[in-house]
């Protein structure tokens, strides 16, 4: 019995330590790089979006209630296929409007100003 007991005790230690063939496909996907924030000098319905590497997201914007006020904001997030600190290009209507880098599993606040579009025409 002590002998059938060890052996089961070596099998499962074996099977548990071992490491396996793990594939790409067997890892849990990347997190995203999610941004928000207000769209300054926007208005409800314009477009944002956002450029990394050669991944375009886009969003609308959208009325939303930030510390009591009204204001213009937006939502997105970039999937987790990028590497650390890569840059992203935001757009409002075409116009580029900031500049952020990608890092995984976060939520970050990145508000987009337009108080220079003329200068991107």
């Amino acid at each position: 019995m002590k002998k059938i007991f060890a052996i089961l005790v070596v099998l499962f230690v074996f099977m548990t330590i071992v490491p396996k063939n793990v594939s790409a496909s067997d890892l849990p996907p990347a997190l995203p790089s999610s941004f928000w924030g207000v769209a300054n000098r926007s208005y409800v319905g314009a477009t944002v979006k956002a450029v990394c590497d050669k991944t375009i997201v886009t969003t609308k914007t959208f009325f939303a209630i930030l510390n009591g006020k009204r204001v213009i904001a937006y939502s997105l997030d970039m999937n987790g296929e990028h590497k650390e600190g890569t840059p992203i290009n935001f757009y409002v209507n075409g116009r580029l409007v900031g500049t952020s880098s990608y890092h995984s599993g976060t939520n970050s606040r990145f508000d987009l100003s337009a108080y220079f579009w003329f200068l991107n025409k």
